[in-house]
């Protein structure tokens, strides 16, 4: 990509991630720790199923190694802004996909 689409790109991932927040209160956090059952199975979840997951599918399937790796990559890295962002359009826990996000 060129320097202008990344500055685009940039701005508007940081006008999102501010908007979102803004929409989160402390009380948000405060549930989510008064009830951490859903933090122990968010991060189960996307620390342990999800990679087996993603080595089962690379070695089930006939795979190139460059797939193979790539799926193993991206089951290993879940999370981040576009979950969080994703959750706050699906009128999800917002706080919820913010904490794992964190963790």
């Amino acid at each position: 990509m060129d320097k202008v689409s990344t500055i685009i790109l940039a701005g508007s991932l940081i006008i999102i991630m501010l908007g979102m927040g803004l929409s989160l209160v402390a009380d948000d956090f405060k549930r989510i720790f008064l009830y951490p059952k859903a933090i122990m199975v968010g991060l189960v979840n996307q620390l342990i199923l999800l990679p087996l997951i993603g080595f089962t599918i690379a070695v089930l399937f006939p795979l190139s190694p460059e797939i193979s790796i790539g799926i193993m990559i991206l089951a290993a890295s879940p999370g981040g802004p576009t979950s969080n962002l994703i959750a706050h359009l699906a009128k999800a826990d917002t706080a919820l996909s913010v904490t794992l996000t964190a963790l």
